[in-house]
């Protein structure tokens, strides 16, 4: 375990280990995605939840888009910056399976799962990455 003791954080903050993956996870099979709007701050972490002050649940179709437009994500190169303008939550039947924070702008994404946080470099210049994005923002500007 790691922990944050720099000057802007009052509190030790327990970080999870960081590992650098190669092939992004699969995804199994969901029924819901948290939408959470991070704007563009590194994810902040409650217990073992990405926090955010907005969470927007989707669900039926508009989970099955996300979900789908994940599956087609591949690797990419990343660079060093990570200002993700969304977290996601995937879950089925109430259970968290992973949650997310992706960068659109350095082309890395950090994924949480199992107390540990992986970084993952991705080509978010592909249409799938494109969509996933869209998608994204417009479900966010409807609530």
């Amino acid at each position: 375990m790691f922990y944050d003791l720099s000057p802007k954080s009052p509190k030790a903050k327990a970080i999870p280990p960081l590992d650098r993956g190669a092939q992004i996870p699969e995804l199994p099979e969901i029924d819901t995605v948290d939408v959470l709007d991070l704007e563009g701050n590194f994810a902040s972490m409650s217990g073992d939840l990405i926090w955010s002050s907005r969470v927007v649940t989707a669900e039926g179709e508009a989970a099955q888009q996300i979900a789908q437009r994940w599956r087609q994500l591949i690797p990419g190169e990343s660079a060093r910056c990570h200002t993700p303008p969304f977290g996601l939550r995937f879950s089925f039947k109430g259970e968290i399976l992973f949650q997310a924070s992706i960068c659109w702008e350095c082309n890395n994404m950090y994924l949480y799962r199992q107390g540990c946080r992986s970084l993952y470099g991705l080509d978010l210049e592909k249409p799938a990455a494109r969509e996933l994005f869209y998608i994204l923002e417009k479900i966010m500007k409807s609530r």
